[in-house]
């Protein structure tokens, strides 16, 4: 779905008076346009500072196809001090051609309180006849995935491309793997792995690479795909049963070339670049090719929204790779 033609109208409000000012909103924006309101699902976007201004949370992309409530949360974390937002606006945004628009809420919220606060402060914005999606934009090592709100969400989104300390983002994910009603993790960066995945799954059966008899697999990465070798031999782990203490691969960074990622695994090397990947066999020549999933942030993330069940591979990749760092 196109984004194009994007109009947004935004009021200062307070947190006491955001239904009021809606309704007056929506009467100003019916009275210029003709627009159809509209929510597929809740979209709480737990809000870094600054990523608007870098363009890191591409809110218009996502609602614009995917068309959502969005409550955006400005939170600077206090400990232990219950208390309401400090300040809020609202928006009304529209997409679409002039004969057939169509338009999404916008509540953007600022606090300065405990943790503890915030999912109480959700629960009154969101509707409950709608899912709701909790967009982590920060990274897990440095501010972990608030609990409270997770259980409410039927998503919690993320992208591990972010992390800066693997360990400790892994730490921060561990409590969400363990919930018995949780969220459906949604890892963004997971998502660039799928043609990988598949890649190797078809040179196992075709190029007989029996991974499971390997003793040793290599995994050489670019210096910002830390995340995604990890990620990798996480699901690898969880196919192949490997014990948390005892996994039969190296990870190596790899700078100076093209390559995202490379797989050694007996004599089968597998290259991914961001737009192929290449199996190799022994020799120069190539055994098969396939292309890379190319997708923006926004077009990931509206996939998955639009999806409800279980990732059980994520999930145990993460799992698995949780159960590492302890051994």
């Amino acid at each position: 779905m196109e984004t194009a033609l994007v109009h947004r109208v935004t009021r200062l409000s307070s947190p006491a008076t955001i239904d009021e000012d809606l309704g007056a909103l929506w009467r100003t924006v019916g009275a210029e346009l003709r627009v159809v309101r509209t929510a597929m699902a809740n979209l709480v976007v737990f809000m870094a500072d600054g990523d608007e201004k870098s363009g890191r949370v591409p809110l218009d992309d996502v609602i614009g196809r995917h068309p959502s409530r969005v409550i955006v949360l400005r939170h600077s974390r206090v400990e232990r001090v219950r208390c309401p937002p400090t300040a809020a606006s609202i928006g009304i945004v529209s997409f679409g051609p002039p004969n057939a628009r169509y338009a999404v809420e916008e509540i953007a919220l600022e606090s300065t309180c405990g943790d503890a606060s915030l999912a109480s402060i959700v629960r009154r914005f969101t509707r409950g006849d709608l899912p709701t999606a909790l967009w982590w934009t920060e990274d897990f090592a440095t501010a972990a995935p608030i609990l409270d709100l997770a259980r409410q969400s039927n998503h919690l989104i993320f992208d591990s491309r972010g992390w800066r300390d693997i360990g400790a983002a892994l730490a921060a994910v561990a409590p969400l793997t363990t919930l018995r009603q949780g969220p459906r993790l949604v890892d963004v960066n997971w998502r660039r792995l799928t043609s990988l995945r598949h890649a190797l799954v078809h040179a196992a059966r075709t190029v007989t690479a029996h991974l499971e008899g390997l003793a040793s697999i290599r995994v050489g990465y670019d210096p910002a795909e830390a995340a995604l070798a990890w990620l990798l031999t996480g699901w690898m782990a969880s196919r192949l049963g490997w014990p948390p203490g005892a996994w039969p691969v190296r990870l190596d960074e790899a700078a100076g070339s093209d390559a995202l990622l490379t797989i050694s695994a007996g004599r089968v090397t597998l290259v991914m670049t961001p737009l192929q990947i290449t199996a190799y066999a022994g020799g120069d020549a190539p055994v098969f090719q396939m292309t890379t999933r190319q997708e923006s942030t926004a077009e990931a993330v509206a996939a998955e929204l639009s999806s409800l069940a279980p990732d059980d591979s994520l999930r145990d990749a993460l799992t698995a790779l949780i159960h590492r760092l302890a051994a």
